[in-house]
């Protein structure tokens, strides 16, 4: 009964047409399918005002089962990326970052922060970029084994969501809810250097957030825990709508039956939602070993 790996990600855009060909421009990935929300599909999801809205599928060419899925709905003016609750951010594992900022420099991407080492470690070398709809991007770069972690290294320029960034209020009651309902390892906390979440609350640069790195049940995936400010809030959201930025995450699983009693509403073929710690939705993809 756990997460095995993240199998896709799904984010909210003002302009579906623009989303999908900055993605493929600049990122390399493929248009998959294009359509709408079944309304099915809506129901699953928890918010039945999507029925019928844009939507566009894309993949990376080295994991083409991995899917960036873009949904077209109204803009909030209110949404600032990482000064709310929820899915903060999708770090995505790339070959050269430090040439991949230098494609990016002259593109719709906005980049936060140059290319740099992490704090915990000079084998990760990351970038911070916002997107056309507001949503961050970690492009990360594994340069070599980091002890205690099991990090997939990119063999193409860009390829797979690795990890996926969670913000909340309260770092034991997000361990606590991952841990009970999935099974997730409870990781130790850490205090580490997150420039992005400084920024957004004019925090100083060197200023340190508990942040835990959860592994999930296949190697190579993440779920990272940032602990935000006391100022960040619950995400707005329009009522029977996705959440604005990154909206949803979906994991495979074995099975939907561990859940069924937690979904938000009958599954869409394979596919059931439901809500996390800090209101998050999260989708559970039925892929049996």
């Amino acid at each position: 009964m756990s997460l095995k790996q993240i199998c896709g990600v799904t984010v909210s855009v003002p302009d579906l047409s623009a989303q999908v060909q900055v993605y493929r421009d600049f990122l390399g990935l493929s248009l998959k399918e294009q359509g709408a929300v079944s309304a099915d599909q809506a129901r699953a999801w928890g918010t039945p005002d999507m029925a019928g809205a844009a939507c566009a599928v894309l993949s990376p060419a080295a994991r083409p089962g991995h899917e960036f899925r873009m949904v077209e709905r109204g803009s909030r003016d209110d949404f600032v990326p990482f000064r709310f609750h929820g899915w903060n951010a999708l770090e995505i594992v790339v070959q050269d970052v430090d040439g991949l900022a230098i494609e990016l420099a002259d593109s719709p991407f906005e980049i936060l922060g140059p290319p740099d080492d992490l704090s915990i470690s000079d084998q990760i070398r990351a970038m911070q970029v916002v997107g056309p709809a507001g949503e961050l991007l970690y492009l990360t770069q594994i340069k070599g084994p980091v002890p205690g972690f099991d990090l997939p290294m990119a063999h193409t320029p860009v390829e797979h969501t690795f990890v996926t960034i969670l913000g909340g209020p309260d770092m034991d009651g997000m361990k606590s809810f991952y841990s009970r309902r999935f099974g997730l390892p409870d990781a130790p906390a850490v205090e580490a250097r997150v420039t992005v979440l400084s920024r957004a609350f004019d925090l100083p640069r060197e200023h340190y957030h508990p942040i835990a790195a959860v592994p999930l049940g296949s190697p190579g995936f993440l779920l990272e825990l940032d602990q935000m400010p006391a100022e960040a809030g619950p995400r707005p959201v329009n009522p029977g709508q996705l959440a604005p930025g990154i909206s949803m995450v979906s994991y495979a699983v074995d099975s939907l039956e561990p859940w069924s009693d937690d979904l938000l509403g009958p599954p869409a073929g394979r596919a059931g939602c439901m809500t996390g710690a800090v209101g998050e939705l999260i989708e559970l993809v039925e892929t049996p070993a």
